[in-house]
């Protein structure tokens, strides 16, 4: 769809109840732009991502010989352990595994577990008190050790109690940022080819579009960034409210920084309650592209090609 068909179809249909989304090929150096009309006026305007189905192998050769990916994984479902040793085996690079959980029987059940069966050239677990979700165990446990690394790779063992959602949410979530040894390769490809991309996360779960928004995290998140020393205000009113929803990404280490030098107080992360939203934790998860695009890299959304 050229401009003048677009102002026409907006004027056919009104901009009322209709969002125009853009959707990117990502190819170098040129990209094609294919316009997607939704019919939800819940969603956000902003640009989802098809990552192209060539890969630039000649930027991939050092990772091949050199340990400059981190994944870290925050374990507190021990039996979702076989999914995540499955989908690390997809891996096609030299990888460190920093595991997170909440105490030492999960901690001798996880190490059970993964001995020989992950292909990780260093594997570190550790015990964090249950309080803040993946969240906050993430942070702590990459905090001196991120810059050694090019990227990072941060995954938790999602789970809903109540429903199948959360499920089907986290095997979308997995097969999106690891699935496959090309779609892995792609990902550090698209980091590799361009310096400014700082974060790249699947686009949202469909069933759970309409749930994009700061809600009632909107004076966390505030907090959050003037203590971060961005100057700016965020509210559900932006033309654009965007974030990985369920915490799982992959992000460049240089554009992690301004978040992990920050000492994040400990009062400030709930015990465990199973609160549903409201709490520093949700306003960190909603803040990750905010931090990376104040420091001036940019978010990369993409589409989840299907089994």
């Amino acid at each position: 769809m050229n401009k003048s068909e677009l102002v026409k179809s907006i004027q056919n249909n009104g901009i009322k109840g209709m969002i125009v989304r853009f959707a990117y090929i990502l190819s170098k150096p040129k990209k094609t732009i294919e316009v997607i009309k939704l019919k939800s006026s819940k969603i956000k305007d902003y640009p989802v991502f098809e990552l192209n189905e060539t890969i630039d192998k000649e930027c991939l050769f050092k990772y091949k010989d050199e340990t400059r990916i981190l994944i870290q994984v925050h374990i507190y479902y021990v039996d979702l352990l076989n999914e995540i040793i499955d989908e690390l085996n997809h891996f096609p690079f030299k990888y460190n595994l920093y595991i997170s959980t909440t105490d030492n029987i999960r901690k001798e059940e996880i190490e059970k577990a993964i001995k020989d069966k992950v292909n990780a050239e260093d594997t570190v677990i550790e015990v964090f008190d249950n309080k803040g979700r993946d969240v906050y165990p993430f942070m702590k446990q990459v905090r001196n050790i991120y810059s050694n690394y090019d990227y990072l790779l941060h995954l938790h063992t999602k789970k809903s109690k109540d429903s199948k959602l959360g499920d089907d949410w986290r095997r979308y979530l997995y097969r999106g940022l690891l699935g496959s040894k090309d779609n892995i390769e792609r990902i550090i490809s698209c980091f590799e080819t361009d310096k400014e991309i700082g974060i790249m996360y699947p686009e949202t779960y469909g069933p759970l579009k309409s749930s994009i928004y700061y809600g009632y995290n909107t004076d966390n998140i505030n907090r959050l960034a003037n203590n971060l020393g961005i100057k700016r205000k965020y509210s559900d009113k932006d033309k654009r409210v965007m974030f990985p929803a369920g915490d799982m990404f992959w992000i460049r280490s240089k554009a992690i920084k301004r978040l992990l030098d920050y000492e994040i107080k400990e009062t400030d992360i709930p015990e465990e309650k199973d609160q549903f939203d409201g709490t520093m934790m949700h306003a960190i998860e909603r803040m990750w592209t905010n931090i990376i695009e104040a420091d001036g890299y940019k978010t990369v959304v993409y589409k989840v090609t299907e089994k």
